[in-house]
């Protein structure tokens, strides 16, 4: 019995001396990849040995890395289970394509015996200390630790995958894991520079370090609009020309499932515009621009609808480049009707938002007529009488009848001194919604104004100046004793044919010229009446003009030509300004 006792000690002796001897265990390599985007040769690599505390033993190795991949192979007796590998050198800008102006530091922790590579990047630099501050304050196991600092940075990101090793992780290789590295690199990356990111990481750690979560709300709020701010498509061709110019042949991983997770699902643009009021009836499409791309099967949750809650019918096509859907009406609208675009609750981005209470927009179609409402209209064929055929017969005094813009002889009037005016019936500009239209021709510019429409208000003085050309600006303005709008970016050349037009919606003013709208002024009003313009007395003559009528001191002459002077008494809108331009030009 004492025989089989010793002989049961003996094994149990030797079985415990065998277990000591195989936690030293050897490993003979380490190899891995250091990414952010990939790192260029000659990247500084310090690998050091860590004892269970995660504590540095004091052996380490020096290497580098000798491609512009990344890459990089220790092979060297190596005792412990876990090493800090620390990478310093210079990598690929994903965000802007280029090689970085300074070097980044990424670190990371290594179990070499369960870590098929030991691969550096911006996920095990985030973990890295969380997973020392678990195991050194709360006990944990490394397996432990890691996990739940791995998931806790995931969580930071609103990413939701399990059993992810970050130190296995390749942004060269496809698969949804290697698409979380990706995405969370682009997001860390942003628009900083070296420095700037080195310090978004520290920041990061500093504040996540000791209960796993993201407490600033700085940090939150540059995650946010660094994730938003991400242009994925050119990220993509950033990184396939980079392997391109490397020889390499990879496949990007799907890294747009998860770098606007942080980004709820939005609409970002339409058109037309929510509420815009000057859309063309035969409009024959309608584009909604979102923050992301969604699932292209959408028909069942898009409608278009009229004023009177009849579904239009529409087809559609999607374009994932820029996120952009575009709705196809199969029957043409109708003018001077309202409609609404529903996008349903339902829709969804590819990485599995969705559009949160939906979104709805309007807009209003309008006609294009350009008869309606003309109660003057001066072709100056040899006259001024009023095409129109309204009886709104004009007078020149002083000028000439001379060549249109065609070449046609006499078919416009030149103006030549002070004095050369047209005289106008007097139009009620007090009406709340208006329009003028002419071609003009300056020969040189006013002294002080060039009156293209106006009124005698004295024997010698004009008072109101609705529409004329300025001395000093060179461009159109407009004056009504209180308010004085002016398109002063907008320089009129001299010696050549200009469509300028005027167009008055209560208190709403805008300039067109050439058929394009240059200015436009919203709270354009006179003592807060509804119309633009106080209510003309006209107490001198009851006349408009164009150019001067009386000889005063301060020059209010047109100097030029003008011709096809068009009256509406309504407010026009773009495509009725375009369509004159295009049938007069």
């Amino acid at each position: 019995m004492k025989n089989y006792l010793g002989f049961i000690g003996l094994f149990l002796l030797t079985f415990v001396s065998c277990q000591k001897e195989n936690t030293n265990v050897k490993f003979n390599q380490i190899n891995g990849f250091i990414q952010k985007g990939p790192f260029i040769s000659g990247t500084s690599i310090m690998i050091q040995e860590l004892d269970r505390g995660l504590n540095p033993t004091g052996k380490s190795y020096a290497l580098m890395t000798n491609d512009d991949f990344g890459s990089f192979a220790l092979q060297s007796e190596i005792t412990s289970e876990f090493v800090e590998i620390i990478a310093t050198g210079y990598y690929f800008n994903e965000i802007d394509g280029k090689i970085s102006d300074a070097p980044l530091t990424l670190r990371a922790i290594s179990n070499l015996k369960n870590d098929k590579t030991s691969n550096v990047n911006i996920l095990t630099t985030l973990a890295k200390n969380r997973i020392v501050y678990l195991i050194n304050n709360q006990n944990k196991s490394f397996g432990d630790a890691k996990k739940q600092s791995e998931s806790e940075i995931l969580e930071c990101f609103k990413i939701n995958i399990d059993n992810i090793n970050f130190n296995e992780l390749d942004i060269s290789k496809d698969g949804i894991s290697n698409a979380v590295l990706l995405a969370v690199s682009a997001i860390m990356q942003g628009q900083n520079s070296v420095g700037k990111l080195s310090e978004f990481i520290s920041k990061f750690n500093l504040d996540f370090e000791a209960d796993g979560i993201i407490q600033s709300q700085d940090i939150i709020n540059e995650i946010i609009n660094n994730a938003t701010d991400i242009d994925i498509n050119l990220v993509y061709a950033n990184l396939m020309k980079r392997y391109s110019d490397l020889n390499l042949n990879v496949q990007i991983p799907p890294f747009e499932l998860f770098v606007k997770k942080l980004c709820p699902l939005m609409v970002v643009q339409t058109s037309p515009a929510d509420n815009e009021t000057e859309i063309a009836f035969d409009i024959d499409e309608i584009k909604i621009t979102f923050n992301k791309s969604i699932n292209q099967s959408v028909s069942s949750y898009v409608q278009l609808k009229d004023d009177q809650n009849n579904l239009v019918p529409i087809h559609f096509f999607y374009d994932s480049q820029i996120y952009q859907l575009t709705i196809i009406p199969e029957i043409e609208l109708l003018p001077e009707k309202q409609y609404s675009v529903i996008l349903d609750s339902r829709i969804q981005a590819t990485d599995g938002d969705q559009l949160e209470n939906g979104y709805i927009f309007s807009f209003e179609t309008v006609n294009i007529d350009i008869v309606s409402n003309l109660i003057a209209h001066y072709l100056f064929n040899g006259n001024t009488e009023d095409s129109s055929g309204k009886g709104n017969h004009a007078l020149l005094n002083g000028g000439k009848y001379c060549k249109d813009k065609n070449g046609n002889e006499n078919s416009a009037i030149e103006f030549l001194k002070k004095g050369d005016y047209l005289r106008m019936p007097g139009f009620d500009l007090s009406a709340t919604a208006w329009t003028y239209s002419l071609w003009i021709f300056m020969e040189q510019y006013p002294q002080f104004i060039g009156s293209l429409l106006a009124t005698n208000m004295s024997s010698v003085a004009f008072w109101e100046c609705p529409f004329y050309v300025g001395g000093i600006g060179k461009c159109l303005f407009s004056y009504n004793d209180t308010k004085n709008p002016k398109d002063a970016d907008n320089v009129l050349e001299l010696n050549n044919w200009i469509h300028v037009a005027m167009v008055i919606n209560r208190k709403n003013v805008k300039f067109y010229i050439n058929g394009q709208k240059t200015y436009e002024m919203n709270d354009y009003s006179y003592r807060g009446l509804e119309s633009c313009f106080r209510p003309f007395d006209n107490r001198y003559d009851g006349y408009l003009y164009i150019s001067e009528r009386q000889f005063w001191d301060d020059h209010t002459e047109f100097i030029g030509l003008v011709d096809n002077v068009r009256f509406y008494q309504r407010a026009l809108n773009k495509y009725e300004m375009m369509q004159i331009y295009n049938n007069e030009q």
